[in-house]
């Protein structure tokens, strides 16, 4: 997988939180 891909993942589960 890209790191981008990580990156974004976590992102959205972060956003997810709110």
């Amino acid at each position: 997988k890209r790191m981008t891909d990580l990156l974004w993942h976590e992102v959205t589960d972060f956003i997810k939180k709110f």
